[in-house]
């Protein structure tokens, strides 16, 4: 009789409790599952990345035009400079960072978040350099040689005085901190912004204490950490400007970008 209350595996049967648990479980993993997906398609597809990835198929094509034609004058010249930096040092990193910068919001991790806004100003300040040498030039058509010599020192490296053997490049590219104050402009509290998340990155020990306190007390009450909900706002205005900038790019090689297209029409 004892068999009747065994399994074909040698095993008891299970209570229904049991078995209520076991559906728990799956039921619990399945939507874990789920969330890990949804979760993945946010950073993904985030919008902001959606949008740099139009703007850098527009602005490779540019790029693609001058490989393939000779441009001799220099504002053409300047022109294709400043929108190839902005191509290779603004849009493929930016995209990255955008990602990052979900993921880290996502998983409330502040540190990640601070690395990530802090390369988004310096990033975004190289865009913005290009596009305040246009229309430093656009106020002044006689300046063209300025305008091209700014536009070529994008493409640089920035050397140290007194290093300047080890530079590969043909221009001293510019400092990152010229990057950074060319946004002020536009946002006045930037450098500051800048300074407090390097300070915070660095390991500045106040700055440490200060916000691992309210990142503690955050998480203790199941909110956003303040370092990310701050910033984000702060980031939320500089890519207004940022792609203010890349609107520009697209309208200055409006033409060249057609001419591109009229010829490959056919591919």
């Amino acid at each position: 009789m004892a068999n009747n209350h065994i399994e074909s595996d040698g095993l008891p049967f299970r209570s229904a409790s049991l078995r209520s648990n076991d559906k728990a479980e799956e039921g619990a993993q399945k939507l874990a599952e789920q969330q890990e997906k949804e979760f993945w398609r946010s950073v993904l597809g985030c919008p902001h990345s959606a949008r740099l990835v139009e703007i850098g198929n527009e602005l490779n094509k540019v790029r693609q035009y001058a490989n393939e034609h000779n441009i001799e004058d220099r504002l053409s010249q300047g022109i294709v400079y400043i929108t190839l930096s902005a191509y290779y040092a603004g849009v493929s990193p930016l995209i990255r960072i955008e990602q990052t910068l979900n993921l880290a919001k996502g998983m409330n991790n502040e540190y990640a978040f601070a690395l990530a806004a802090r390369a988004y100003i310096e990033v975004g300040g190289r865009v913005h350099k290009g596009a305040r040498l246009w229309r430093v030039f656009d106020k002044d058509r006689s300046q063209i040689d300025q305008f091209y010599e700014g536009a070529s020192r994008l493409l640089g490296s920035y050397v140290p005085k007194g290093m300047e053997i080890n530079n590969i490049f043909k221009e001293n590219g510019f400092n990152v901190m010229s990057f950074v104050q060319s946004l002020s402009d536009d946002i006045t509290e930037i450098e500051r912004t800048y300074d407090n998340l390097s300070a915070y990155v660095h390991g500045g020990f106040l700055e440490q204490r200060y916000f691992g306190l309210q990142s503690w007390l955050a998480r203790a009450n199941g909110k956003i950490v303040p370092i990310i909900d701050g910033y984000s706002q702060k980031l939320d205005q500089l890519r207004e400007v940022i792609f203010s900038d890349f609107e520009l790019l697209l309208a200055l090689t409006k033409v060249l970008r057609e001419r591109y297209d009229e010829k490959h029409k056919q591919e």
